[in-house]
């Protein structure tokens, strides 16, 4: 690292501190990880040179194996906190296939004035938090599978303000995002089967409850819950997730005793930081006896209980055990997907909702339930999205403060109603009650690349995926989110990784193709779109190649192929293919077509990069207009 610069230097409109991690503007300041606060030293010591990503890993990372990744991501965040553009780019530029150079002049400052900041900086976080007061809330007439849950949440919960909050441990909090952990799905180890949806549901309840501590970055269910029936050690788990402490468990249910064990892991060297074995009598599962909640107070300290946490948890609010356990029956089934467990699972929410038609969550997710339905087109649009938005406006009148039913509104008003408005206020509302839920910053992200906010869609898909790092769905929006603002490497990176996890997802060759194609590649481009397993993307991606590159006659072929084959598939792709081929009559009429339909792509008109030869065309504002997105279109600037 450059000595020269760690007392500090200026950077454009930027004063950037390297032993506090501070940036300084002229309207706000904010603090780096300290790996990317070295990236940016580390080419600020080589302002105007070409710096590779070797030798910044070479140089930043020489002691950990690593990917080029964290460079990418490094690179990503400098921009975002400094406000650059990487199009037209005032601090940090992208050289295609060489690395990046840093642009804005280099200034040393003094070292009395670094002083001076540290000093301000020093005084401002040595402050540590007081320990919560001593009083202790007991909670009453909950059933004993709530009791053991909370408690397991509670152990835990204390464990990790006690020992990292309040006394942090060397290298167990990275960057700025605290505590990492991953709750791994518990093992059901009865002897009896068909208590497998009680022991997942204990992991994601579980799960549910830690995402509400502020101190905690949880990794989301799609990914914690991947490694089930996988042979996979904790190490390989935690640098996957890329989570340092991992929560694993296992339940035995026989006659009416319960044993629940949970085991809190170091990722990186596995040792066992805390782990507790609940063994209780099923006696009367309506009785929570007072006793037990004071001694897991008393062993525990559970003075950190705060009751907003468990009023956080809506599942914890059901009266009656059956209506709990047909509940987490329905979630199982939901988890697997498909038409037969969809069914099931629908059926089991609704005997819950029969027995206790005031139970907020499993209006949801039924509501889910039949949204995922009608996606797999097992029930029609109008019957699919009626049922589903019936549920979640019954779930929203008996508790408007569920993220999960808000997310799923705005979801159903973005694709089944094309209510821009209403789809941002429910999107907005469910970011303000759970800002570190991953599917909730998923819905965001996509709202916002529809109404062509591509920086925030980007920027929220990366939060998605830095909470759900085993995401399909996510890793591929945000490819398309970097290749829609012009960051091909990154891109090319993202759809790499997600062939590597996935080679069968349908989409995953033929953009990582695109993404080659468009960084000058167009050898690498077709070898990739070859190996996609969906021949209509395929045969798509390979017409407007070769269309691009004036191979006429290859490209006639495949256009012969995709109009024969694949033309109904998805009629807003074919209006795409021919407003390539400069016939935009056809491609209004398939647009059209699309529209009469009610077709859920056409939600996506504004990003994607085909449909931008019809800008030019006074057909295509009042198309959009149609579609409520003329405002939205008008509003778009260059990103």
């Amino acid at each position: 690292m450059n000595d020269s610069l760690q007392c500090g230097f200026g950077l454009g409109d930027w004063e950037v501190y390297p032993q506090e991690n501070l940036l300084k503007g002229p309207k706000r300041e904010c603090v780096l990880e300290p790996k990317v606060m070295d990236v940016l030293v580390f080419l600020a010591g080589r302002q105007g040179d070409v710096v590779s990503r070797r030798q910044i890993l070479d140089s930043l990372w020489a002691d950990v194996v690593v990917g080029d990744e964290v460079v990418s991501r490094a690179i990503s965040v400098l921009r975002t906190e400094l406000g650059d553009d990487q199009k037209d780019s005032r601090y940090l530029k992208t050289i295609s296939k060489r690395g990046y150079r840093l642009t804005a002049d280099v200034i040393p400052l003094t070292s009395e004035r670094s002083q001076r900041v540290a000093s301000v900086s020093n005084v401002s976080t040595s402050a540590a938090p007081d320990r919560p007061s001593d009083s202790v809330t007991r909670f009453a007439a909950r059933k004993l599978d709530f009791m053991i849950i909370t408690v397991l949440v509670l152990a835990l919960g204390y464990f990790a303000y006690d020992k990292f909050i309040l006394q942090p441990e060397p290298g167990a909090v990275f960057g700025d995002v605290g505590i990492s952990i991953a709750v791994l799905p518990f093992v059901d180890m009865s002897d009896d089967s068909g208590n497998e949806y009680f022991s997942e549901g204990l992991s994601e309840e579980l799960l549910n409850l830690l995402v509400n501590v502020p101190e905690l970055r949880v990794a989301a269910r799609t990914s914690s819950f991947s490694y089930k029936g996988k042979d996979a050690k904790i190490a390989q788990i935690g640098e996957e997730l890329n989570v340092t402490y991992v929560l694993e468990g296992s339940v035995r249910k026989a006659g009416d005793h319960v044993r629940i064990t949970a085991s809190l892991v170091k990722a990186d060297d596995g040792f066992h930081v805390w782990s507790e074995s609940f063994d209780r009598t099923l006696d009367d599962i309506f009785v929570i006896q007072d006793q037990i909640a004071s001694a897991v107070a008393d062993a525990l300290k559970v003075k950190l209980l705060d009751a907003k946490l468990l009023d956080a948890m809506p599942t914890m609010d059901v009266t009656d055990a059956e209506v709990y356990a047909l509940y987490l029956q329905g979630l199982y089934f939901d988890n697997l997907k498909g038409k037969e467990n969809l069914e099931k699972a629908i059926s089991a929410f609704k005997q819950a909702l029969a027995i206790d038609p005031e139970y907020a969550p499993a209006w949801v997710a039924i509501s889910r339930a039949y949204t995922y339905q009608t996606r797999a087109g097992l029930l029609s649009r109008k019957k699919g999205s009626a049922l589903a938005m019936e549920a979640v406006e019954r779930a929203l009148a008996l508790d408007n403060n569920m993220a999960a039913a808000w997310a799923n509104l705005a979801y159903l008003k973005k694709y089944y109603e094309w209510d821009w408005e209403g789809a941002t206020a429910a999107s907005d509302k469910a970011l303000q009650l759970d800002p570190n839920n991953a599917q909730v910053l998923g819905v965001a992200a996509s709202l916002a690349g529809n109404l062509g906010r591509t920086s925030a869609s980007t920027m929220l898909h990366e939060q998605a995926l830095a909470r759900d790092p085993l995401n399909l769905t996510s890793q591929s929006a945000l490819g398309q989110d970097y290749m829609r603002n012009g960051r091909l490497d990154e891109a090319i990176e993202t759809f790499s990784r997600l062939v590597a996890l996935n080679p069968e997802y349908y989409s995953g060759y033929s953009n990582l193709g695109r993404a080659y194609f468009l960084s000058g590649d167009a050898e690498r481009a077709l070898i990739e779109i070859d190996k996609s397993p969906a021949e209509d993307l395929k045969t798509f991606e390979k017409i407007q190649i070769h269309l691009a590159l004036g191979n006429h006659e290859e490209a006639q072929v495949f256009v012969n192929k995709y109009l024969e084959q694949y033309s109904r598939v998805d009629p807003v792709r074919t209006a795409a293919l021919y407003a390539s081929l400069g016939d935009n009559d056809k491609a209004f009429e398939w647009l059209e077509t699309a529209f009469q339909k009610r077709f859920v792509r056409l939600s996506w008109i504004l990003v994607n990069v085909y449909l931008k030869n019809l800008e030019s065309d006074p057909r295509y504002p009042v198309f959009l207009e149609k579609l409520g997105l003329l405002e939205a279109w008008e509003a778009m600037s260059p990103e």
